[in-house]
């Protein structure tokens, strides 16, 4: 049995319409992408990110935009693909309470996301780190990622 098999038959439009309210246009976007991104990216893995002319039309109504599948299906693209590093860095740093987080340049050998923390002694031993490696793995679609101490002597 497949997940098509087992989920409601508007899951995708359902799904389409949630997403697209999440990452709406507005005061507040890019935080709220950066929010939802990756619960947006990873509906678009089972294929349940697939709006209709039904969820086009549903957000018609709520929003009294003129909006197409083809309008909904692009602004969830683009908030799965948005990068905003400062951003994304502020809310990080705050969630796992850090006192420095930013990216740096790649350093080569397969590794194409450094990131420099500090308010961590060893990045080997640190309990937040492995959740921050998931976190920008996640934003930023790749699995190379150095995190280095800024803060170790």
């Amino acid at each position: 049995m497949t997940t098509s098999d087992t989920q409601h038959p508007h899951s995708p439009e359902i799904v389409s319409a949630l997403s697209w309210l999440a990452v709406r246009l507005g005061p507040g976007q890019r935080e709220r992408i950066l929010t939802f991104q990756p619960l947006v990216g990873a509906a678009r893995r089972p294929e349940l990110l697939s709006p209709t002319q039904e969820t086009a039309t549903y957000l018609r109504i709520v929003t009294g935009e003129a909006l197409t599948p083809a309008k909904v299906q692009a602004h969830l693209e683009h908030a799965i693909d948005f990068i905003d590093d400062d951003l994304w860095c502020e809310r990080v740093r705050t969630e796992l309470g850090l006192d420095q987080l930013r990216f740096g340049a790649p350093s080569g050998a397969g590794v194409s996301t450094h990131i420099d923390v500090d308010g961590v002694v060893d990045p080997l031993t640190g309990p937040r780190l492995p959740r921050l490696a998931v976190m920008a793995t996640r934003y930023r679609h790749n699995e190379g990622i150095a995190i280095y101490s800024l803060d170790r002597t």
